[in-house]
């Protein structure tokens, strides 16, 4: 096991280092094969972005298998568990569903039933997701005063240890809060508080780019706001 983790991560890393060599090389080119790439994901099927998902979580599953031979263990695996998490998660934001979501058939738009912009899928990815990372920072920070007293055989700075109670507490909170707020998905607009901070919602896959006014949001048919404009009085039969 331990030799085909080594295989798979020596062979995610040199593909990394040949990207990281053409795009210091030939960055034009680079920034075309990109917009190419993001062309493919988005005329691509599913079966093709899981099977480019599949091969990612591999690589992270290799690193954490890997991690306990290298000299830094508890890095690499941190930076494991967080590709794995990133590649589980960042779904929501290339391909607008989870792979729950895309399962149960719904894609994350709007909340007027448009196709959503990165941005907003990113906003959304970052308020839903953001305790993991502090999480992770706290973990690193602890395990760099740790290191430093193993390298240098002295005693890391106190503030080390507050930075990473702050980011702990702060996680916590902020956990709570994305919990608390998912109960706000039983109110009539059926959106969550990460919904309401990026300006998203939920709907059934095929429902974006010109849905009627009632969409189904995955509980029952709930009115969103309508691009038509009003009818004048004017308009109104006599």
């Amino acid at each position: 096991m331990q030799t085909l983790a080594l295989l798979i991560v020596s062979a995610a890393g040199l593909w990394l280092v040949a990207v990281a060599v053409l795009m210091a090389v030939r960055p034009v080119y680079s920034l075309h094969l990109y917009d190419r790439m993001l062309a493919n994901l988005e005329a691509g099927s599913h079966r093709q972005n899981l099977i480019e998902q599949g091969l990612r979580l591999l690589a992270g599953a290799a690193l954490i298998v890997r991690s306990p031979a290298s000299k830094l263990p508890m890095p690499f695996e941190i930076f494991g568990w967080l590709l794995v998490f990133a590649l589980c998660t960042l779904g929501e934001v290339v391909f607008t569903a989870s792979p729950g979501k895309w399962l149960l058939g719904f894609v994350i738009g709007t909340a007027s039933a448009a196709r959503a912009p990165m941005w907003r899928l990113l906003l959304r990815w970052c308020a839903k997701y953001a305790p993991v990372p502090l999480v992770a920072a706290g973990v690193a920070v602890l395990e760099s005063g740790s290191l430093f007293r193993a390298t240098f055989g002295v005693s890391a700075s106190p503030a080390l240890w507050s930075i990473a109670r702050v980011l702990g507490l702060v996680a916590g909170v902020w956990a709570w809060c994305i919990a608390l707020g998912a109960f706000l998905a039983l109110l009539p607009a059926r959106r969550t508080l990460h919904d309401w901070i990026a300006g998203t919602a939920v709907f059934q896959d095929g429902r974006l780019e010109g849905a009627p006014a009632q969409s189904n949001r995955g509980f029952e048919v709930t009115p969103v706001l309508s691009t038509e404009p009003a009818p004048s009085p004017s308009d109104s039969p006599s």
